[in-house]
């Protein structure tokens, strides 16, 4: 019996580095088709910061870090998405976990920044701190350009952001002052909601 709990052990082992060695060579791979496609890559976004619009390309910084998990399209089916739970975010549906707006407003513009600076919570986007805020910016304006969907009735392409905008971000009141009574009210909350 102990036998075969170790030989299935190793056959998990194996399977696991398995998936690992696949997913280094496909992420290498889209990094290399990406770096060596005409016009894109690491190198061309920032050759074209010369024309003086922005320092970094996102389309091109988003195939070389973001296309993987986020797939080409940002439909969130890159290659690695069947290894990630939760799934990467679908940008073509519109909607986005972490904003200061109210619920079902866009987010804004540092609400997508502050996600890719700082990754998601309790998921597998990794925080990007490392890379230069331009680049993130950038990819603000990527991630913002694949947020497209199809009108039901006229057939057209539309942008949500651009049919929406970024909603207003709500702006908390400030912290009650602490007294007695306050105290008082929270806990009779705290024990009413079964905390």
């Amino acid at each position: 019996m102990r036998r075969s709990r170790w030989r299935a052990l190793g056959v998990a082992i194996a399977a696991l580095a398995a998936i690992a060695a696949v997913d280094v060579l496909a992420r290498h791979a889209a990094r290399r088709e990406a770096a060596e496609a005409p016009g894109h890559g690491f190198l061309a976004a920032r050759a074209r910061a010369q024309d003086g619009k922005a320092k970094f390309d996102g389309s091109a910084s988003f195939k070389v870090n973001c296309a993987f998990c986020h797939g080409k399209e940002g439909r969130g089916d890159g290659p690695a998405s069947y290894l990630l739970w939760p799934k990467p975010r679908d940008f073509t549906k519109g909607l986005f976990k972490i904003h200061s707006t109210q619920s079902g407003d866009m987010p804004t513009d540092d609400d997508l920044l502050r996600t890719i600076t700082d990754g998601m919570p309790g998921s597998s986007m990794l925080a990007w701190k490392w890379m230069p805020e331009d680049e993130r910016r950038a990819l603000v304006g990527e991630v913002k350009r694949l947020s497209v969907f199809t009108d039901e009735e006229s057939g057209e392409t539309r942008n949500f952001f651009e049919t929406r905008g970024a909603g207003t971000p709500i702006v908390p009141p400030p912290e009650p002052a602490v007294t007695e009574k306050t105290t008082a009210h929270g806990k009779a909350v705290f024990f009413r909601a079964g905390c």
